[in-house]
């Protein structure tokens, strides 16, 4: 059985639909439905410390901008072959050595779905060191199909990886998982007594993430992992893992001895970014599907994961925006992007750790702006050190704004390059973008591998 990612990812709501509008405004619509066949949220833990790779600290130098770089692979795009029967690309990483890591969920004709990692060069060439054609496939013990929907850079190198594992009849029962590989081969790094990735309390499901759609690294070592549980309808779900990969048991909300906290915030509810303030609180943005209120939803924790009730209401903000990608900002807010279903543009909103909306931004904490007419969804985003805004798109292109969400009409075609589908194959979507040193734009994604078709890991580099 081959897992569907749509499955896991329409849990989560991620695409989420506005349904109050800022004092009075029209209220933007989200395109509803899970997002594509490209994973949950790209970069989602932009506010670890040291590690913000959503923000990219790249200088922005003056040139023709959205143009393919040509120096990079062939004629500005590069492919690879997974080593997979199957092939799902879901996200993608720019590493801090401007190396490129393209992450997918891939099979054997008969075996589960696993983590497929395919690893470039700065250029856009084949990483040997990874393996054959620098792919990687990972294999488990036990029965698992495992759908990856985010990784980060750890500051000592290794790589972060996690998402959905579901074992039993159908995939019925579904895990979050996090594991952690070495940054020069790949190999598994030991992590969670050499069995290298962690599946947070399996033995008590009512008490476990059904899947992560965050992962914080804190100064300590550990992890807070984030994502949503479901006994009936889901809840947003917290644990923290200590550094080896085991359940901290002292974190969260009773019963003791668990390490868990879950928060009904009235819907279906999902965490996709988390953060720690600076007094050492817990921040989680995710959304909910409450009907009083659907959209972008948060919660407070204090350090040992038991919801502040001082927060919101009761813990709990639920503001009524939408949001398909968040992503942290160097001054502690939160940025969040979207499609508007009714005028195609692309729509931003501003949130402070506070729980509200950041009224200095556009009308009370939301601007629309134009957007690429075929594109459907947001599937990544990047904030720049200057506050430029990079928007990436289901159907390969990417769009640049100001820092007040206005598109930047010196990139592309009035702010917005899509790559033509005849250079990338049929079939072909971004779901994650990243900025290398010199401020080239780097685009990741692949083509769906069914069967024996030839699908390849794409990405593409566009001059600043």
């Amino acid at each position: 059985m081959r897992v569907s990612r749509s499955s896991f990812v329409a849990a989560l709501p991620l695409v989420l639909l506005a349904c109050s509008s800022p004092s009075g405004s029209t209220p933007p619509t989200g395109d509803g439905g899970p997002p594509p066949e490209g994973g949950v949220v790209t970069n989602p833990d932009g506010g670890a410390p040291g590690l913000d790779a959503s923000i990219d600290a790249a200088p922005i130098p003056v040139g023709p901008g959205g143009k393919l770089d040509t120096a990079f692979g062939t004629n500005g795009i590069a492919k690879m072959q997974p080593q997979s029967f199957d092939f799902t690309p879901t996200t993608g990483l720019v590493l801090r050595d401007d190396r490129i890591l393209t992450i997918g969920s891939g099979k054997d004709a008969i075996a589960k779905a696993d983590v497929v990692i395919g690893r470039f060069t700065a250029e856009g060439k084949d990483d040997a060191p990874m393996g054959s054609n620098a792919s990687v496939k990972y294999t488990r013990t036990g029965a698992y199909d495992v759908v990856p929907v985010g990784a980060i850079e750890l500051a000592d190198g290794r790589v972060a990886y996690y998402g959905q594992a579901s074992s039993g009849t159908n995939g019925g029962v579904k895990n979050g998982f996090l594991e952690l590989h070495r940054p020069a081969d790949g190999a598994c790094d030991g992590f969670r007594n050499s069995l290298c990735w962690a599946i947070p309390n399996p033995t008590y499901l009512e008490y476990s993430p059904s899947g992560l759609g965050a992962v914080h690294p804190t100064a300590a070592g550990d992890f807070l992992v984030g994502g949503l549980v479901s006994p009936s309808a889901s809840n947003f779900a917290l644990m923290k893992l200590g550094a080896g990969g085991f359940e901290d048991t002292t974190f969260g909300e009773p019963p003791a001895g668990i390490g868990f906290t879950a928060t009904d915030l009235g819907g279906n509810d999902g965490i996709s970014l988390l953060d720690v303030d600076a007094q050492g609180r817990i921040v989680a943005y995710g959304g909910t599907s409450n009907p009083s209120k659907p959209g972008v939803a948060m919660a407070r924790y204090s350090a040992s994961g038991v919801l502040d009730t001082t927060f919101g209401d009761n813990g709990k903000a639920l503001l009524g925006v939408p949001s398909e990608r968040f992503v942290r900002l160097a001054n502690g807010n939160v940025l969040g992007a979207f499609r508007d279903s009714a005028t195609r543009g692309t729509g931003f909103v501003r949130i402070t750790p506070g729980g509200t909306l950041d009224a200095t931004f556009g009308t009370n904490g939301v601007v629309m702006a134009t957007g690429p007419a075929a594109s459907r969804l947001v599937t990544a985003l990047v904030v720049q050190a200057n506050g430029t805004i990079l928007v990436g798109y289901d159907d390969f292109t990417v769009g640049r704004f100001s820092a007040t969400g206005v598109a930047d009409t010196t990139f592309g075609a009035a702010g917005f390059v899509t790559i033509p589908a005849a250079d990338l194959g049929p079939d072909a979507g971004l779901y994650a973008l990243g900025v290398q040193s010199t401020g080239k734009i780097v685009a990741m994604g692949g083509q769906r591998k069914t069967g024996n078709m030839d699908r390849y890991m794409l990405v593409a580099r566009l001059l600043p």
